[in-house]
């Protein structure tokens, strides 16, 4: 019998207002486990953050990362005020938000499931003119996140 093992990495890196940046590595067999430890990270600094500045921003990339995500709910207790949150799309496309290809699709389901408000969210408004979307999207961005870096990334590979 052959026994094959799946191995998830996640790698941890924070950057904190005023602090160093953290790093760590986090290898778990499973997507569940490997997304409850990618969940508590982002929630610790969620809450850090909204202490310090009094709001977190994360970025979000898609592909695997709405399911790693989603899967780590299961066991997680999420503590947090989603109010405070400021999500912005690292790799979003220009579609529409209905789009298959649309990193914020990926994400309703999770989204739903926490409650996140959509007013918490850097979304693009438009679709037609790239160039257009790309300018807008950085000044919202600039309002959004104050001095242009979010608390933390959530990247995948």
């Amino acid at each position: 019998m052959l026994l094959r093992l799946v191995f998830v990495a996640f790698l941890f890196f924070e950057t904190m207002s005023g602090s160093a940046a953290r790093s760590k590595v986090y290898i778990k067999d499973h997507n569940s486990k490997i997304g409850a430890v990618c969940l508590q990270q982002i929630l610790n600094t969620a809450n850090e953050a909204i202490v310090a500045d009094g709001y977190f921003s994360i970025g979000l990339s898609g592909g695997s990362i709405p399911a790693i995500l989603s899967a780590g709910l299961e066991t997680t207790s999420i503590r947090t005020d989603f109010s405070k949150w400021r999500i912005v799309f690292v790799d979003e496309r220009c579609v529409p938000l209905d789009d298959a290809d649309s990193s914020y699709k990926a994400f309703v389901p999770l989204f739903t499931k926490l409650n996140i408000p959509a007013a918490s969210m850097l979304l693009i408004d438009s679709f037609d003119d790239v160039d257009q979307a790309s300018v807008n999207y950085n000044e919202k961005f600039v309002q959004m996140v104050p001095g242009g870096s979010v608390h933390i990334a959530v990247l995948g590979m």
